[in-house]
């Protein structure tokens, strides 16, 4: 595999996510009951979903723009480390923010305490959370593979650069050699 395979493996698995957490966003803006009956929970997971989507839509963005271009091992880095950075905001909001106990516990009770209302709301949001696990899983997989792409090919240019300067000095030994009998010949 290449890094442009990896980086092309990630998009993909980077759409794949921005359709889960449009699920997420759809499940909690668009599916709650009346307006009469309002909750926090609504807002924070509405815009919980807006701030994954705003966190993804950029990276994949900037993406689709260095698909076309040839490899920039510089590019490739600054790429790699923006999708990391990314990657880590993502997990941690949504694991240690949408996950938290406080958070899925407040979902349940409140389609317990008011079923007729939140019922089918409150199991809509839990099973778009619950989506979200698998493509968050591939996302740091295939960012892995990124990783390890670009390693390879930067290890393989270091290494094609050590053997030509290697060449070159050896090329140019018996010239310098040769200069310097000639000196000690004076």
């Amino acid at each position: 595999m290449s890094f442009v395979t990896a980086t092309s493996n990630l998009y993909g698995s980077l759409m794949q996510l921005e359709r889960t957490f449009d699920h997420l966003y759809w499940a909690s803006a668009e599916c709650q009951p009346p307006l009469e009956a309002q909750h926090v929970l609504v807002s924070y997971y509405e815009t919980a979903a807006t701030d994954l989507l705003g966190a993804i839509r950029p990276l994949r963005e900037t993406m689709t723009e260095q698909q076309n271009k040839e490899f920039d091992c510089a590019a490739a880095q600054q790429l790699a480390l923006r999708a990391q950075t990314v990657s880590n905001q993502i997990h941690n909001h949504f694991y240690q923010e949408l996950l938290a106990f406080e958070q899925i516990n407040g979902l349940n009770e409140l389609g317990q305490q008011q079923p007729e209302l939140w019922a089918s709301w409150t199991c809509g949001v839990l099973d778009a959370l619950s989506e979200c696990h698998q493509p968050l899983y591939e996302l740091n997989q295939l960012l892995f593979e990124c990783w390890e792409e670009l390693i390879t090919s930067l290890a393989q240019s270091n290494e094609q650069s050590t053997k030509q300067a290697y060449t070159f000095s050896k090329e140019k030994l018996p010239t310098l050699r040769a200069i310097s009998s000639q000196q000690h010949a004076k």
